[in-house]
């Protein structure tokens, strides 16, 4: 009884501001780029990012992390793509949009969409960064290991790395598989093969936090013929459930 009363107070002790509370919003990081500049525009690239307040570690190596792919986009991204349009006559979109899934005291992840309409060719791509937040480096994004904790931060092994990559990626895939085998309308190409070499659930994935999951996702360029090019197959599964097969 004495120690919990003890711990009790120590806790009561802490002032407010130490207590680890959701990322407060700010405005979005966006901008519009016309390719190629100084001339008649055929290229025109869109893109919102999110940022965060607060001048801490996390929230510096988060807002970091988009103002890089700020740079990125307009030093290569479009200058790259612009010169790769075959028919300038054609309208060449990119439209980079995001949508946050989590934002706890532990992690805050971030589920982007880059949808491209290029010598009219409709393309969509997705990616998510779980950023870690009760982590020794607050901020970096953590793949699938990392996130599980079967990896830890400080780890400098990359024999170790691998392997509990490795074995996250094969219980991962195996328990997605058991899930399109019970659905119906699956895409005759979609076989345990394909999971090995068009499905990275290191990376393929976001924090789901108000379902407490993790939901893996397969690139819209994994649909069948005739679907929506913007659709992409999704997959929740409980942190748990993972663990258990480990």
């Amino acid at each position: 009884m004495l120690k919990r009363l003890l711990c009790l107070l120590a806790l009561l002790a802490i002032p407010a501001a130490a207590l680890t509370e959701p990322l407060v919003l700010l405005d979005d990081l966006q901008g519009t780029v016309y390719w190629p500049e100084g001339g008649t525009p055929c290229y025109t690239y869109t893109y919102t990012y999110p940022q965060v307040a607060g001048d801490d570690m996390c929230a510096q190596t988060i807002n970091a992390f988009y103002q890089y792919e700020e740079a990125n986009t307009l030093l290569f991204t479009v200058p790259i793509r612009g010169e790769g349009i075959q028919d300038p006559t054609l309208p060449a979109t990119t439209q980079v949009s995001y949508r946050i899934t989590a934002n706890t005291d532990d992690l805050f992840c971030v589920l982007v969409i880059t949808d491209s309409v290029i010598d009219g060719d409709r393309q969509v791509s997705v990616s998510a960064q779980t950023f870690g937040r009760s982590t020794e480096k607050p901020g970096n994004v953590l793949t699938l290991p990392f996130l599980l904790d079967i990896v830890q931060d400080d780890e400098d092994s990359d024999w170790l790395k691998d392997r509990q990559t490795g074995q996250a990626n094969e219980v991962v895939r195996s328990l997605v598989w058991e899930e399109i085998r019970a659905m119906d309308n699956v895409p005759d190409f979609w076989d345990e093969e394909m999971l090995q070499y068009d499905f990275f659930p290191e990376e393929d994935f976001y924090y789901d936090g108000e379902n407490d999951c993790l939901v893996f996702f397969f690139q819209p360029y994994m649909n069948a013929e005739g679907a929506d090019p913007a659709s992409f197959w999704q997959f929740p599964i409980p942190i748990d459930d993972i663990l258990d097969e480990m």
